[in-house]
């Protein structure tokens, strides 16, 4: 039992005495200190042999310490880097929509600044089969008739669909299947020009809600002033969706078959101007010969002549309900078609045409 205690007692000095050698090398102990903790026996000078390896360690910890410092440089470049991409992409978000409002304030119409007077003169296709705008597929009759005619909305942005009344001074829809048209006051029928001196013509008169009545029933029902059918009417399905329609001083409201979100952009269409009733019943039978006299509207020109072959022109309406002091020019002049698309070109770079198309 003594011999087994004491060799008990001699291990557990030897750890005691090995753990304090470590300590010691890992605490940078310098070399008088080790001396004197390794003094005694000869087990004491065998317990000094783990020292160079923790040396070792102490070299492997100093080796990996530049690797660490290096992989930690490493992610602040790449921190530092990500904050100045994110940096320039704000920047360039900010310079985007800088400019984008730019555009915006550009287009809007209070930034238009103008001069007054002159004319504007542009080529037409010498394609005229009818002067009635509701009866046309020809795209230069619209031409024509869009400087003259209005429609009940417009657009303001076609790029971007935004409309505004014209002769619907506002709208409203009560739920999807309603359309609130109400009428814009002071709109009066042209009272000069060949159409206003037409002894059927109604010249000068105000605009109602009873005009808008007349030419959405005459399309919806493709019929003509003699009750026969025509199937002319290339709006006749658009404004088929009407169901009836209630009128009011001032206003008339619209009952669709079905609820339609489109319904009141398609108001805007370019097919979709208006004729004076009393003008248009009288002339429908002729209205294939074409001719001034047979076209009044309510818009920014008044047509003054109307030969096909020949020359087109209309002048300035001073009454016309617009914007303020509008229009800008004094008249409009369509030149009939080129029938050589150099000679076109040609004119169109002398500025003898202020536009030029396909």
């Amino acid at each position: 039992m003594s011999e087994r205690n004491y060799w008990q007692r001699m291990r557990r000095q030897r750890l005691s005495r090995r753990a304090l050698l470590g300590a010691s090398a890992r605490a940078g102990v310098g070399a008088a200190g080790l001396a004197l903790v390794g003094c005694g026996s000869g087990d004491d000078d065998q317990q000094a042999a783990p020292a160079p390896a923790a040396s070792a360690a102490q070299q492997q910890q100093q080796q990996d310490q530049p690797a660490a410092m290096q992989q930690a440089q490493q992610q602040q470049q790449e921190q530092a880097a990500d904050q100045q991409a994110r940096q320039q992409e704000q920047q360039e978000a900010a310079q985007q929509e800088e400019q984008a409002s730019a555009v915006g304030e550009a287009e809007e119409p209070a930034a238009i600044a103008g001069k007054y007077g002159g004319s504007i003169i542009e080529q037409s296709a010498n394609v005229y089969e009818t002067s009635d705008a509701q009866r046309t597929v020809a795209s230069p009759v619209l031409q024509v008739l869009g400087r003259v005619q209005s429609k009940l909305v417009r657009f303001t942005n076609p790029n971007t669909g935004t409309i505004t009344g014209d002769l619907a001074e506002s709208w409203e829809t009560p739920d999807g299947a309603t359309v609130v048209l109400n009428v814009r006051p002071g709109v009066n029928w042209h009272n000069a020009g060949p159409g206003a001196a037409h002894p059927a013509a109604a010249a000068g008169r105000p605009f109602t809600e009873g005009d808008i009545f007349w030419n959405i029933s005459r399309q919806k029902d493709k019929l003509l002033a003699d009750g026969t059918e025509s199937g002319d009417f290339g709006r006749s399905s658009y404004w088929g969706a009407v169901t009836t329609m209630d009128l009011s001083e001032g206003s008339i409201r619209l009952n669709l078959a079905n609820p339609d979100a489109t319904f009141v952009g398609g108001l805007a269409n370019e097919f979709n101007l208006f004729n004076q009733p009393e003008l248009t019943m009288e002339t429908e039978s002729v209205a294939t010969e074409i001719s001034p006299d047979k076209v009044i509207g309510t818009g920014p020109f008044i047509l003054t002549r109307w030969d096909p072959g020949e020359g087109i022109s209309a002048v300035k309406n001073p009454d016309f309900y617009g914007l303020p002091d509008a229009p800008f020019l004094d008249s409009y002049v369509w030149v009939q078609t080129f029938q050589d698309p150099n000679a076109y070109r040609i004119a169109f770079e002398q500025k003898q045409v202020d536009s030029m198309t396909d």
